[in-house]
């Protein structure tokens, strides 16, 4: 399928007959949307012409793709008991939650862990579980039209609508420049890009919401990622509010891929020095 980057010859396939790799589908189904044939035929093509391929594929749906064997794991949501021990995990004790909302938060949340954790982050951030139900009852999220009841999916896009609207502009333009660095950016390298006196503290702010995660990669540098769903829930709103200048986001950062990438490769892979030296 050329959607995939394969062509007639099957040069991708070929490069993968005896390679044993796992490919990662997150959100299947929402290939399936609009591609459905051709997803199930990539996939297909991937565990039938390759000999040590594995697929791990998570899905909101039931999924049918082929009648190769698999291994099903069905993960259910936290228990009611569950919900509260994580909350009293992230909540600090001095915030009482009375027992009417702490039960309002985990039918909204409906046992799903994230939109859990992003709750109490609103509430930590307010120091008040009243303001922060009242935010996410307020948000236009919530009030879908062809919805009675939400769910998981729509929860998680209210918890997540809720706190993009408290940050700041400038957290904002972190964030959408950092979406385009699915390996995360090097922290120094976005030291040096938002060099305002608050950039720290505006990572702090986008940590304790989970907007970002700082880990070490391979030579032992701190990056900062932006985990999934957060990604694609950005990119839906920079569609919708920032068309004009996604277009320069993007080239700012595939310079600054292309410049990491020049380094890596003339540093450390050529001259075969370690990141200390």
């Amino acid at each position: 399928s050329e959607h995939y980057g394969i062509g007639d010859s099957n040069s991708i396939l070929d490069s993968l007959k005896e390679v044993s790799v796992t490919f990662i589908f997150d959100s299947l189904e929402k290939l399936l949307l609009n591609e459905r044939d051709e997803t199930e035929d990539f996939i297909k093509a991937l565990l039938t012409q390759t000999k040590y391929m594995q697929l791990l594929v998570t899905s909101q749906i039931d999924l049918s793709i082929s009648d190769l064997s698999k291994k099903i794991i069905k993960v259910k949501g936290l228990e009611t008991e569950e919900s509260i021990i994580l909350i009293k995990e992230l909540i600090d004790e001095e915030i009482r939650i009375s027992q009417e909302n702490l039960y309002w938060i985990i039918d909204f949340c409906n046992g799903h862990p994230l939109s859990i954790k992003l709750i109490c982050a609103i509430i930590q951030f307010f120091k008040s579980s009243e303001r922060a139900i009242q935010l996410l009852k307020e948000s236009r999220d919530l009030k879908h039209p062809t919805r009675i009841k939400h769910d998981k999916l729509t929860s998680l896009s209210v918890c997540l609508s809720t706190i993009y609207d408290t940050l700041t502009i400038e957290q904002k333009r972190i964030l959408h420049f950092l979406k385009f660095f699915p390996a995360g950016l090097k922290l120094k390298w976005a030291e040096e890009k938002f060099k305002e006196s608050t950039f720290i503290n505006d990572v702090s702010v986008l940590q304790q919401f989970f907007f970002i995660e700082i880990k070490e990669d391979q030579l032992d540098f701190e990056r900062l990622f932006i985990p999934n769903p957060i990604r694609p829930f950005l990119k839906e709103k920079a569609d919708q509010e920032l068309a004009q200048t996604e277009v320069e986001t993007e080239k700012g950062a595939i310079i600054h891929m292309m410049m990491e990438a020049a380094t890596v490769e003339l540093r450390y892979i050529e001259s075969g020095l370690s990141c200390q030296e």
